[in-house]
């Protein structure tokens, strides 16, 4: 069996679906029966080769860059010059194929929160999401929350729909102590001896402007509060976002450091004092798994997608009240049993989420559409 994965966002910035797709391939690649090859679509070979190992899989580029022509056009051609069996999309499929559609939707909460994202990514997508979700074969999900979503909103069968979490063994956890190897390459000699920790995107659904107030009430009434570190990208509302956190940032409060690669981010993870994720929606949040990943004490919303592996492993806080998320933080410097007991459980509970499982049910659902 020929499985074309869409695997373009190798080629662009670290974000979460950059995350997914690397380990996704890597690990399907490494589960391919002598019959299979998995076929890197949109992604240059010497940049696979960054990703993957061994010879049950191939790269080839897109030919056209606009994706108002490749995805409709191009995508089918090549689908079927490719041989393949069975093509999985993220997010948007072509809306008109020879072979065998998958397609993976993490999350669609600018449906029902439209106010997080840009006008126009809101309108285009509220017809070609929901237009995928119904031309595939079958739709791959990360959680039960966006199943349901999908379901109530696109009217998707339950049995078009399949649940499959995501991994966080690229995470390796590191000895909680001066033994913990601090972070290194470009945030060499840029990172304070003790700091808290958020990671993600800078955009309205991350809640950044709640979080820097909570941070403001910390200061106010708690002693030597660390800096709270930002990795991640920019992304929409960004700079109205950083505006109201320039105080912080000026008297290092806190500390922008922008998008971080993968060994960073372990490293991150694995020497913060706290991991802050107040987040006020996710498909999925796979930083908070990550974090727990690290054995990290996290404070975090409770959303559905990330009640569906944490609970008993983080604090949970209210992402809409600053002062709360301030009482939870407080709560978490403070230390003591519970939250020790709170990451010794987060680590157990996450060596449980791992890329293979999630290859594994890749395969399976291949394996189903196809009939091979």
């Amino acid at each position: 069996m020929r499985v074309g994965l869409d695997a373009h966002t190798l080629e662009g910035r670290h974000q979460g679906i950059r995350t997914y797709v690397a380990h996704i391939a890597r690990e399907l690649a490494k589960q391919a029966a002598s019959a299979d090859e998995l076929v890197l679509m949109g992604c240059h070979p010497e940049t696979a080769k960054l990703y993957l190992d061994g010879d049950r899989w191939s790269a080839h580029s897109w030919l056209i860059r606009s994706p108002w022509l490749r995805i409709p056009i191009e995508a089918p051609i090549r689908q079927v010059t490719l041989g393949l069996d069975v093509f999985h999309s993220q997010y948007i499929c072509p809306p008109v194929s020879l072979k065998r559609e998958v397609v993976t939707i993490h999350d669609i909460l600018f449906e029902t929160n439209p106010e997080w994202f840009p006008p126009a990514f809101v309108r285009r997508n509220r017809l070609l999401y929901r237009m995928s979700a119904r031309r595939a074969d079958l739709v791959v999900t990360d959680s039960r929350a966006t199943k349901c979503a999908l379901t109530n909103l696109y009217g998707i069968p339950e049995s078009q729909i399949r649940v499959i979490p995501l991994g966080a063994d690229h995470i390796v956890p590191e000895g909680r102590s001066s033994e913990a190897s601090a972070p290194q390459s470009s945030l060499q000699g840029r990172l304070p001896a003790r700091f808290h920790l958020f990671v993600g995107r800078i955009d309205p659904r991350k809640n950044l402007v709640r979080l820097a107030e909570a941070y403001r009430i910390l200061r106010a009434t708690v002693p030597d509060v660390p800096p709270l570190l930002l990795a991640g990208p920019r992304d929409y509302q960004a700079s109205l976002i950083l505006a109201t956190l320039a105080d912080q940032v000026h008297n290092g409060g806190i500390v922008e450091l922008g998008p971080v690669d993968d060994d960073t981010v372990r490293r991150l993870y694995a020497t913060a004092d706290v991991v802050v994720y107040p987040t006020l929606g996710e498909g999925f949040g796979l930083p908070v798994l990550e974090a727990m990943a690290a054995g990290a004490a996290i404070v975090t919303s409770s959303c559905p997608a990330i009640r569906e592996f944490a609970d008993g492993c983080v604090l949970y806080t209210d992402p809409l009240s600053a002062e709360a998320i301030a009482e939870t933080i407080r709560e978490t410097m403070l230390g003591g049993q519970r939250i020790a007991d709170l990451r010794a459980a987060a680590e157990v509970r996450a060596r449980g989420y791992t890329w293979s499982d999630t290859a594994a049910a890749l395969w399976r659902v291949y394996r189903d559409v196809t009939g091979l």
